[in-house]
């Protein structure tokens, strides 16, 4: 039963549709099992192969070049040249490049990873091409079994990375999964993806805000984001105005606690806390409406430059809310010339901005970051633990089900429109997350004040759910959601009933990634990992890209700059292989 092609939104973002058959199933299962008992390496069945070949070849006393399998070989490769717009001479340079390295038939080649296909000198595009050509073979051909009705082993080998099926949820006497690595317990917090050390806060907190100060604050975040006479052009999005607030309590903070200015402030007590004097408000951390009123906050980011070692990332983010907060102070009205104060910072930001452009990330991806092949078996793992019983087969109670269930789509969703966390967070059942009658498509529709960038795009188009999640999603509207009692209008819900928080789904996302793969990835890194996943396969059209940023919904040079997290040496290496083609030497006609 072949997955329905989605439509070319989704078509930007699947890599690959597997089937829920019952011969892939069972392929998958016996994989499952080849792994348990420690199955060959990809260098073994390759070393395997080979050797098989030459004893039969032995035993017959020739060695014939020109055998089935270089003719199938030679057919997968004109196929794959074909709908990459290659020519049959292209065809034969890369089977002559392939055999001088030994990989003379299918089963050899299907082998291979990417990075070996392109150390034998087959384009990144070809060898996608390449990929699927082999795999719909294999799908073609039925049942994978050999004559004698045993599994083929080289089949079984070729899927070992098949990734995420999807479809029906584990039920009856189904079993959570195994892990056959499991990762070593350890807290979240213990797992560092950066070398920095934690320092302790600076910024006010708990009875250090003074009632004053708060309602000041709750102030600026109610101006910032209702319409009113002398505002802005347009209110800021209830997220922005936060981070605003914390940028006000961090910059006060360290006003009064670790300033040489502290003194006209507060006093500190010799365990360290802080005490308002009366009357401290944000307008104080800006004295005046000169350039010398932005004197303080210049002070604080030079700070934290120095003693904390911020990145220029995060400079330009502390620089962004203080201009916001200069602006509140001084009453600035967007159409008219800024105070001095304002242009001030904003001349700092500048500067940290540019500065941010070509910055190197602060985190280490190799401690968070996912191929996406590995992503998708991920996905395909919090499936199966949705299964009824646990690995015992004892039974599980129904909220632990749940938790599953929900713990599998928030990935699963991502998967098919991988777009920033506060998609999950925010869905609404026939508000954002709709279905549509006629076609039974499940879609997320967003208006210009449902996601980030929705000031500059406005209405998004509909971004529809792939197919294989359908099964859990609505099991997950009709039963499972209730089980947590929760006590809102969203779709997903954490374990207590309230609504996720930013921070929340985060840990929960990072949690679940952690035990299964020991990688700590988050849920915004999805869009960089799939971005980065489709350019390097270099398959997709200037046009495919476009569309894929249009559903993550950033401009392409967005995509290209921020998201797209291939290294320099990444990006020049197809063009090392396109070299190597045109230069080499052209077959001599007869």
């Amino acid at each position: 039963d072949a997955m329905t092609t989605p439509s070319a939104s989704r078509a930007a973002v699947s890599i690959s549709h597997a089937r829920a058959s019952d011969g892939w199933w069972c392929r998958r299962r016996y994989r499952a099992s080849c792994a348990r008992a420690g199955a060959r390496s990809t260098t073994t069945t390759r070393a395997a192969t080979f050797g098989s070949r030459t004893e039969d070849d032995q035993r017959q006393g020739v060695v014939d070049d020109d055998d089935d399998g270089d003719d199938a070989l030679l057919g997968v490769i004109t196929n794959a040249c074909a709908r990459v717009g290659r020519t049959r001479e292209d065809a034969y340079v890369v089977l002559e490049a392939l055999r001088a390295q030994w990989y003379d038939d299918v089963d050899a080649v299907r082998a291979l990873t990417s990075d070996e296909a392109r150390a034998c000198g087959v384009p990144a595009r070809l060898w996608t091409a390449m990929r699927a050509v082999m795999d719909e073979d294999v799908m073609d051909s039925g049942d994978c079994r050999g004559a004698d009705g045993s599994m083929s082993t080289s089949t079984s080998m070729s899927h070992a990375e098949d990734g995420w099926i999807g479809g029906e949820l584990p039920s009856g006497d189904a079993r959570m999964p195994v892990l056959l690595k499991p990762v070593t317990a350890m807290a979240l917090a213990d797992v560092r993806v950066t070398t920095r050390k934690r320092l302790k806060p600076y910024g006010l907190r708990g009875d250090e805000v003074t009632k004053e100060l708060e309602q000041d604050i709750d102030r600026m975040v109610r101006d910032l984001t209702q319409r009113r006479v002398g505002g802005g052009r347009a209110p800021v999005r209830p997220r922005t105005a936060m981070n605003h607030a914390a940028v006000a309590y961090q910059f006060i903070g360290w006003l009064c606690r670790e300033s040489q200015h502290r003194s006209q402030f507060s006093t500190v007590t010799d365990e360290g806390k802080v005490l308002l004097k009366p009357g401290v408000s944000i307008k104080d951390a800006f004295p005046s409406a000169d350039s010398q009123g932005a004197k303080y906050a210049i002070e604080y980011v030079q700070w934290l430059a120095d003693e904390r070692k911020i990145k220029s990332t995060t400079e330009d983010f502390q620089l962004r809310s203080l201009v916001a907060l200069a602006k509140w102070v001084t009453g600035h009205v967007e159409d008219e010339l800024a105070p001095a104060v304002v242009q001030e910072l904003i001349r700092v930001q500048r500067s940290a901005r540019e500065r941010a452009k070509n910055a190197p990330h602060a985190a280490d991806d190799k401690r968070k970051w996912l191929e996406w092949d590995d992503y998708l078996t991920l996905v395909e793992t919090l499936k199966l633990e949705c299964a009824p019983n646990d690995c015992d087969g004892k039974p599980r109670s129904e909220r632990d089900v749940a938790m599953s269930v929900q713990r599998y789509l928030l990935f699963a969703i991502l998967a098919c429109i991988p777009d920033r966390q506060r998609t999950l967070r925010e869905l609404q059942l026939d508000k954002t997350l709709i279905k549509n009658a006629q076609t039974g498509e499940w879609m997320v529709r967003h208006g210009p004040d449902d996601y980030k960038t929705g000031s500059a795009y406005g209405q998004r188009p509909a971004l529809v759910i792939d197919q294989r999640v359908y099964p859990a999603l609505e099991a997950w509207l009709s039963t499972h959601r209730a089980r947590l009692a929760p006590a809102h209008d969203f779709c997903f819900t954490r374990p207590n009933g309230s609504p996720w928080t930013v921070s929340e789904l985060s840990r929960t996302f990072s949690r679940t990634a952690l035990r299964i793969t020991g990688q700590k990835t988050n849920p915004h890194l999805i869009r960089d990992m799939i971005v980065t996943h489709v350019r390097a396969q270099g398959v997709a059209s200037d046009a495919e890209l476009e569309a894929l940023a249009a559903l993550m919904g950033h401009s392409p040079a967005m995509q290209k700059s921020t998201y797209d997290r291939r290294t320099a040496q990444d990006k020049v290496n197809p063009a090392v292989g396109l070299m190597s083609t045109i230069n080499r030497a052209k077959t001599p006609k007869q």
